[in-house]
């Protein structure tokens, strides 16, 4: 568990040392089972989260009812600060993957926190500017890439985001993914999804087991939708 939540990833770069150390501070601690939801869609914004432990899958839904995995969250990410700024309901379902830890910052605190240090503002809305380029590049790929594109730069993405390499090279998706979670990631059918890993593998590019993946060739993958 990172000693400081926000010291991960992009976080680094955006968040100060001195506000990460104060959000800890304000932090208490929450814990979720396997599958239990964090907070709906429309729910009220009740504070700020940051993974301490386990995975949080930030969920979307289609107008068919369907549900789509925008992200998910590691230990060290933060997630449910657009509500304390617009005081608007919440915009996703987030839902909890295993036994997971999360450090909650509430909304009082938060505000009283920005009020105390209003130098801070700035950080927030470069974060919040990350966040809104991750989905623009979402809906892009939506409507630009084929489906064996999106799936191939997903899967780079949560090797990026979520891997361990491996002695022989490969890396290691350390998340338990069923292929119905990489389909709901990338707005397709298991059947269609499970089709192409099989391609996939076949070219040499990924490694399949029960839930798990290796990456073997960024390259190969990189291949299905970089011109």
């Amino acid at each position: 568990m990172p000693d400081n939540l926000l010291i991960h990833k992009e976080f680094l770069r955006i968040l100060p040392q001195e506000l990460t150390a104060m959000l800890d501070t304000r932090a208490v601690s929450k814990r979720y089972r396997d599958g239990q939801v964090i907070f709906r869609r429309g729910d009220e914004g009740r504070g700020f989260f940051g993974v301490r432990a386990g995975c949080v899958q930030v969920l979307g839904r289609g107008g068919d009812g369907r549900e789509f995995v925008l992200t998910v969250l590691s230990p060290g990410e933060w997630f449910g600060e657009l509500s304390l700024f617009d005081g608007l309901p919440r915009t996703h379902d987030n839902v909890a993957i295993g036994d997971t830890e999360l450090a909650f910052v509430p909304q009082r605190e938060f505000h009283a926190l920005m009020r105390e240090h209003p130098e801070f503002w700035p950080p927030f809305a470069e974060l919040m500017s990350h966040r809104i380029r991750m989905l623009f590049g979402f809906l892009e790929d939506a409507v630009l890439l084929d489906l064996p594109a999106r799936l191939a730069k997903r899967i780079l993405e949560l090797a990026g985001d979520h891997g361990r390499a491996q002695p022989d090279g490969g890396v290691a998706i350390e998340l338990h993914l069923p292929q119905e979670d990489l389909a709901a990631m990338v707005g397709a059918t298991r059947e269609a999804v499970g089709r192409h890993l099989k391609r996939f593998e076949r070219a040499g590019w990924i490694e399949l087991a029960y839930g798990r993946l290796v990456v073997r060739s960024r390259e190969g993958l990189a291949s299905s939708f970089e011109a």
